[in-house]
C-alpha cells in the first residue's frame, strides 16, 4: 500500500541548480536521479505496547540500538528510567532510576550509543553524562558542559556534542563541541563563516549530527538545506547545498511551521539519508502538531553531488534509529503513546549510476506519490 502524501509540487518540486562561490561546496539540484526507486518499510517491533512497561513512550522519547537488535528507550514518563526492548520489542530490562546518585538519570534529554554499546545518557537535570557498559551495568559519569541537543559517541570514548553556540565560554559562538572522556572540551567548531558574525538565533543554532568517515561529522543546519562536513580538528571539508520551494533560511518559527532538516544519518555505501519535517498545510491543528506533519526522506550520493531517491512520508519522523531504521511514535486509542520500529529498504537502484540522468527540470507531480510503501 502506498502512503498518501501531500502535493508534491508544492511541497518538493527542486528547483535547477544555482551558483554558489564559495570553496568546497556542492549545489545539488534537479529531481532525484532514480526513477525505479521506491522506499520500502517494513515494522520490526512495536515497543511500549506491553502491559509491564505501558503508558512509558512520549513525544519526546529518543529510540537507539544494540548491535544485536535491542533497543533502548528514553527519556519516558518514568523519569528517570531507561526502558530496554527485545528485537520483537518487549521489554526486558530498565536502566537507571530518578534521582542525582550514581547510575540514577535526572532530566534525560539525549541518548546514543558507542560502537562497542556503550549506552550515554546526558542528563541536563544533573549536569552529567552517564555511562552504561554493554551489559548493561553502570560504568562511570562524565561532565556535559551544556545543553545536549544531539550527542554521538566515538570508539575512544570521546562525544560530539551539538548544542547552543552561546552555551560554552571560549567557544565564539561555535555549536559544535568535541569532548575528552571525562566531559572536558577539547575544541568547539561549526561555524563555516569563520570569524564572522555570531550566531544569534535559536534556530540557526540547531544542527543534525552524523558521524562522517574517519574522523569527521556531518552537520545539517536545521532551518535551511546545507549540510556541512567537518573533521574532528575544526576544519570546514565542505558543504552540501540543497534547495526545496518553502524551505528558505529563516530565524523565527512561524505558525504553521516552516521545514525543519531534523536528522542525518549515513550508510554503509556513503550514502547521506536526510529528514525534513514538513507542516501540512491542509490540516495543521497546533494542538495536535505530531498528528500534522509530513517527512521528506531524501537520500543523497555524496560523490556523486545528486540526490538518489526522495519520497514524502505522512508521519512525523525525528530521529533516525539506526542507518535504515526509524521511530515513528503513534498513539493508541486509549490516547497512550507506542514507537514503531521499522525498517527502510531502498530498492530499485541501478548497479551502474547514471550520471546523465541528473536534470534541472522541476520535479514531477507523479514522482514520489508511490516511492513510500508500507509492505507489513
Amino acid at each position: 500500500m502506498a502512503f498518501r502524501t501531500l502535493s508534491i509540487a508544492a511541497l518538493i518540486g527542486l528547483a535547477g541548480p544555482f551558483a554558489v562561490s564559495a570553496q568546497a561546496v556542492i549545489s545539488i539540484g534537479g529531481p532525484p536521479a532514480c526513477d525505479s526507486c521506491t522506499f520500502r518499510f517494513t515494522r520490526l517491533a512495536r515497543l511500549g505496547g506491553d502491559t509491564e512497561q505501558e503508558g512509558l513512550i512520549s513525544l519526546a522519547s529518543i529510540v537507539v540500538r544494540n548491535s544485536k537488535g535491542d533497543y533502548y528507550v528514553a527519556p519516558t514518563y518514568a523519569g528517570g528510567l531507561v526502558v530496554k526492548y527485545s528485537p520483537s520489542g518487549a521489554s526486558i530490562a530498565v536502566l537507571g532510576g530518578a534521582g542525582g546518585g550514581p547510575g540514577e538519570h535526572r532530566g534525560i534529554q539525549e541518548i546514543t550509543l558507542s560502537a562497542n554499546d556503550s549506552l550515554y545518557v546526558f542528563e541536563e537535570g544533573n549536569g552529567r553524562i552517564s555511562v552504561w557498559g554493554p551489559d548493561d551495568r553502570f560504568v562511570r559519569v562524565a561532565r556535559l558542559p551544556a545543553y545536549p541537543f544531539e550527542a554521538r559517541a566515538l570508539p575512544d570514548g570521546r562525544i560530539i556534542l551539538q548544542s547552543r553556540a552561546t552555551a560554552i565560554p571560549g567557544a565564539k559562538g561555535a555549536p559544535i563541541h568535541l569532548l575528552d572522556v571525562s566531559g572536558n572540551v577539547i575544541r568547539s567548531f561549526g561555524r563555516a563563516n569563520g570569524d564572522g558574525p555570531a550566531i544569534t538565533s535559536t534556530y540557526d543554532q540547531w544542527r543534525a549530527i552524523a558521524l562522517g568517515p574517519g574522523e569527521t561529522v556531518w552537520s545539517g543546519h536545521y532551518n535551511r538545506y546545507e549540510i556541512e562536513l567537518w573533521s574532528l580538528t575544526g576544519e570546514h571539508i565542505g558543504t552540501i547545498v540543497r534547495r526545496l520551494p518553502g524551505f528558505h533560511p529563516y530565524i523565527r518559527m512561524t505558525v504553521p511551521p516552516q521545514p525543519v532538516l531534523r536528522a542525518l544519518t549515513q550508510d554503509e555505501a556513503g550514502r547521506l539519508w536526510v529528514l525534513i519535517t514538513i507542516a501540512d498545510p491542509e490540516g495543521w491543528e497546533s494542538d495536535q502538531p505530531h498528528r500534522n506533519f509530513n517527512t521528506l526522506i531524501e537520500v543523497i550520493d555524496p560523490t556523486e553531488a545528486r540526490v538518489v531517491a526522495s519520497c514524502l512520508h505522512p508521519k512525523l519522523i525525528e530521529r533516525f534509529v539506526a542507518p535504515g531504521i526509524l521511530p515513528i511514535i503513534e498513539q493508541k486509542d486509549d490516547g497512550g503513546l507506542v514507537v514503531d520500529v521499522w525498517k527502510v529498504d531502498l530498492q530499485g537502484l541501478p548497479t551502474t549510476p547514471d550520471k546523465d540522468s541528473r536534470s534541472n527540470s522541476a520535479i514531477s507531480l507523479s514522482r514520489g506519490e508511490d516511492q513510500c510503501i508500507n509492505s507489513s
